[in-house]
């Protein structure tokens, strides 16, 4: 069905009009959502550093036994020390699933 040059100017016309009045909705949604995505990065490095500087400290405290008397008592303290990197590992995994 062929179409007129009067009836292809008025759909021109309204799809004009048409973008014209919903462009601001859409720079609105694609702000917020850029929005979003900037807080969630910031939060999981964040969490992630958070989680990285509990392991390191819990390792500091551990070496800091195995001088003593007590850290001889305790068992491997270098399979406690990777248990705590794995444990770290998997909870800054969880934190960037979430």
């Amino acid at each position: 069905m062929p179409v007129t040059l009067d009836e292809a100017a008025e759909r021109a016309t309204n799809a004009a009009t048409w973008v014209e009045e919903n462009w601001s909705t859409w720079l609105n949604t694609g702000l917020r959502i850029l929005l979003i995505l900037i807080v969630a990065l910031l939060l999981r490095m964040a969490v992630r550093r958070a989680l990285t500087k509990l392991i390191e400290r819990m390792n500091r405290s551990a070496q800091a036994v195995e001088g003593t008397a007590l850290g001889g008592l305790l068992v491997n303290t270098e399979r406690r020390r990777q248990r705590s990197e794995a444990i770290g590992s998997v909870l800054r995994s969880v934190a960037s699933f979430l």
